[in-house]
């Protein structure tokens, strides 16, 4: 028997389809950039990421109940980060780059800004596998401790500054952990808690 859909053709299918509505040269510097790199092909196919991620069994083993849904960066790499100024003329390092922000499973951001360092590494002369590896184990272990150790004084997820259509969206879900129905507030500490127990 033949098999008529192979991976590779899916994923050629997928691109084309995603970047059909890119004028021709547009699409064509895309996918010249795209071929650099697979760090590169990784950060222009984020629609794939998803396509592949969220059908992926093991979301179930840490998470995968509406209870672990955040909103999420959704398009997590390692240059997505950066120093931000807010209108109260603080200056904090964190995401930027929102414009792929989702609900869902907390894991998909941490999953793709994993793989992200990954294969940025892979690009380093001076780095190796288990360089790699740690810097992995790192992040998940930074992320658990910002986690559990959230509290009312120090929040791990701000929202208070957030804009009036990102706060209307989320005050439509009272229920969610991502957002405490009090307006203009953090997270509180029992919401966090209970989003670190699911780690």
């Amino acid at each position: 028997m033949k098999v008529l859909h192979t991976r590779e053709q899916l994923l050629l299918t997928e691109i084309a389809r995603f970047n059909s509505t890119l004028p021709a040269e547009a699409r064509a510097l895309k996918y010249q950039k795209m071929a650099a790199s697979p760090f590169v092909f990784f950060r222009g196919t984020n629609h794939l990421f998803w396509q592949d991620m969220s059908h992926d069994w093991r979301i179930s083993l840490f998470g995968g109940r509406p209870d672990s849904q955040l909103w999420l960066q959704g398009d997590a790499h390692v240059y997505n980060f950066g120093a931000l100024h807010d209108h109260h003329d603080r200056i904090y390092y964190g995401m930027d780059d929102f414009d792929d922000a989702i609900v869902a499973d907390y894991q998909y951001d941490l999953w793709r800004l994993a793989i992200s360092m990954v294969l940025d590494l892979a690009e380093k002369p001076w780095s190796n596998e288990d360089l790699a590896d740690e810097a992995v184990k790192n992040l998940g272990k930074a992320y658990l401790k910002a986690v559990v150790s959230a509290s009312d004084d120090n929040p791990a997820a701000r929202i208070e500054f957030a804009p009036k259509p990102i706060r209307h969206f989320l005050n439509a879900f009272p229920d969610r952990p991502f957002w405490s129905p009090r307006r203009n507030r953090d997270l509180s500490c029992a919401e966090i808690h209970s989003i670190g127990s699911l780690i």
